[in-house]
């Protein structure tokens, strides 16, 4: 018998609200995600945190370096699956303050 995974589209709502970083956001069971930023974002690079087990954020890294991702306003940008896998909780930290609104898309 041949057993499929079927995926049903998820949205996350990402707010910034006079901040570099986003709320947070509950990445459980996310796959395949992208953002979408609206046309009031004003940076141009987005870099991540995750939740470890004391409760703390940590920027996720990648050979010593922050994992930074290119990013435009008012597009749905891809984002590397590989960010949201190993935590439940993470945020965003755009390169400006921003005042603004997202939808963090992925399938679950």
């Amino acid at each position: 018998m041949q057993s499929l995974i079927e995926r049903q589209s998820a949205e996350r709502t990402v707010t910034w609200t006079a901040s570099t970083n986003s709320n947070e956001l509950d990445v459980r069971g996310l796959a395949g995600l992208a953002i979408y930023l609206d046309a009031s974002f004003t940076g141009s690079q987005l870099t991540f945190l995750g939740k470890v087990a004391d409760a703390t954020y940590k920027e996720i890294q990648d050979g010593g370096s922050a994992v930074t991702v290119t990013v435009t306003a008012d597009k749905i940008n891809v984002l590397p699956a590989e960010l949201f896998g190993a935590f439940q909780q993470g945020k965003l930290v755009s390169d400006a303050t921003e005042t603004c609104t997202g939808k963090l898309l992925g399938a679950s």
